[in-house]
């Protein structure tokens, strides 16, 4: 499937995050000084906890930013989508899955109170739970559960319903105006 110098790389990179995050774990630990004949503690229990908050917002940057590309561009070189592609199954798994998603969560959103318009916005939104299916459609796959035409209508449900989510929401919730990332900004 893979030629042997894209582990390699990938192998490289993992070895590098570990090197990245052992050197951020001692730079941000630090030491006082010590003074007289008391020693204080190198590190207080809060700026440990500071610490392991930027060491774990740091890898899960590297995680999101370098291994999930990598993972999902994995995906895409060991299948191909034009020959597996079926529009019947692709059509019926989207149908299914939307209407599982959006009217389970919708009617939970009920019963915890919610008004009609904010449940289905609660129950659009967990329409788009792509990257999980996606994963756990790789695993069913490699584990010879499904085969490669499902494979790939689990990968195009998992992204038509992550693109439409969005306009469904400001649909139901009556948004029609666009809005930029700089107004959240300013």
């Amino acid at each position: 499937m893979f030629r042997q110098p894209f582990f390699a790389i990938l192998q490289d990179c993992s070895i590098d995050s570990i090197g990245l995050t052992i050197y951020v774990i001692r730079s941000e630990a630090g030491s006082r000084q010590r003074s007289g004949a008391v020693e204080e503690p190198a590190v207080s229990r809060g700026e440990a906890a500071a610490a392991w908050g930027a060491i774990t917002t740091d890898i899960r940057q590297i995680v999101t930013n370098v291994f999930a590309p990598f993972f999902f561009a994995s995906i895409g070189l060991r299948t191909n989508f034009a020959a597996n592609f079926s529009l019947g199954v692709t059509l019926t798994l989207i149908a299914v899955a939307c209407l599982g998603k959006i009217l389970g969560a919708c009617w939970g959103a009920r019963l915890g109170g919610m008004d009609a318009r904010s449940s289905w916005a609660v129950g659009l939104a967990m329409n788009a739970r792509g990257a999980m299916e996606i994963i756990l459609g790789v695993l069913a796959l490699r584990a010879g559960l499904i085969g490669e035409r499902m494979f790939v209508a689990l990968v195009v449900m998992a992204l038509f319903t992550s693109l439409i989510s969005g306009p469904a929401i400001q649909a139901v919730m009556g948004r029609t105006h666009s809005s930029s990332t700089r107004s959240y900004v300013n």
